[in-house]
């Protein structure tokens, strides 16, 4: 009788990420994920429903906190929200300040810092996954900062469930929801100061471009967002395993750099070569964008003999019936 009170006194917003969070332990079949926590309301109400499931037996987790070192309390964060995990009843929590770079800007260096010193800790504690608390609010802001710098479907399909090793089982949570189920069960949050900063791109479309597409449009509009994003990436997913199938055959490596053939690139779909351009030049490591495809593609046209193009990272050449992709330190 105890436990069917309990039951009738959940919240919807707790009940909500409880199951979103139990579908993804099920799917992925996860026995010791990593949960990442910030310390907001999203990564706190992950930790709890993650938490209330390791209190069942149905996995072992392990919590970790990221120190960034960018604001002039980090350290003082860091602990803060070690020690509310802890109190919630978190039995694995350890921290890490991370080191981070300017590649990519500040918010890009962020997150790349952020990645490497969960995966070290994933390896480290032998985790099977990282979880993370994206959400539908996210996805919707993803969507749109892709979409103002003119990305393909890749782009347009938002964060993914799963890419790798990173699990966001909250993409179709509301941030409004982590919000609510924080408040319903006293759970303390921070709020990083960063997140209402404007000089972040992200932030700007937060706080002002969502909200007014919400007035002029109608309320529902960062949803039907992540469900269009949703819709495009299972079909991301299938060109992908094309293109990949397409680079395995195509793509010649050398010492310098790679070589691709001409002729069966244009054979290829649009759709399908653009991956495979995309592909090339992301293992000589660079991150390209749709400007930098559609130069490359253009260097396969006729009569683009002796034609070189310079790229992030390397310079593309057309030599007759070949194009070879070059890293910078062969030019």
């Amino acid at each position: 009788m105890a436990d069917e009170q309990r039951r009738r006194r959940l919240d919807p917003a707790t009940a909500a990420i409880r199951l979103r969070v139990r579908e993804a332990v099920g799917k992925f079949g996860l026995a010791h994920p990593l949960v990442a926590v910030s310390g907001g309301a999203d990564s706190m109400s992950l930790a709890a429903a993650v938490q209330f499931l390791a209190r069942t037996g149905a996995l072992h987790a392990s919590y970790a906190v990221i120190d960034h070192g960018l604001q002039a309390q980090s350290a003082e964060v860091t602990a803060l929200v070690v020690e509310r995990l802890r109190a919630g009843g978190c039995a694995e929590v350890v921290s890490r300040r991370v080191r981070v770079g300017s590649r990519g800007g500040r918010e890009a260096a962020a997150r790349e810092a952020r990645y490497a010193g969960l995966r070290a800790l994933r390896s480290e504690l032998g985790c099977d996954a990282i979880l993370v608390a994206h959400t539908r609010d996210d996805q919707a802001e993803t969507v749109l900062l892709n979409l103002s710098r003119g990305a393909g479907a890749a782009g347009l399909s938002g964060l993914h469930v799963r890419r790798g090793e990173v699990i966001r089982p909250l993409l179709a949570v509301s941030r409004a929801q982590t919000v609510a189920s924080c408040a319903a069960q006293g759970i303390p949050v921070w709020h990083d100061p960063m997140n209402d900063d404007p000089a972040f791109t992200r932030v700007r479309i937060r706080t002002r471009v969502l909200p007014m597409l919400e007035r002029e449009l109608g309320p529902g509009y960062a949803a039907s967002l992540a469900r269009a994003a949703g819709h495009l990436a299972a079909d991301e997913r299938y060109l992908a395993e094309r293109a990949a199938e397409a680079a395995s055959e195509l793509i010649d490596r050398g010492s310098e750099g790679l070589s691709l053939p001409v002729a069966p690139l244009l054979e290829l779909p649009e759709a399908i070569r653009h991956r495979v351009l995309r592909l090339a030049m992301e293992e000589l490591g660079g991150a390209p964008r749709s400007a930098h495809i559609d130069a490359l593609d253009a260097l396969l046209a006729p009569g683009r003999g002796g034609r070189r193009i310079s790229l992030p990272g390397a310079v593309a050449l057309r030599e007759g019936g070949t194009m070879r992709l070059l890293r910078r330190s062969h030019p």
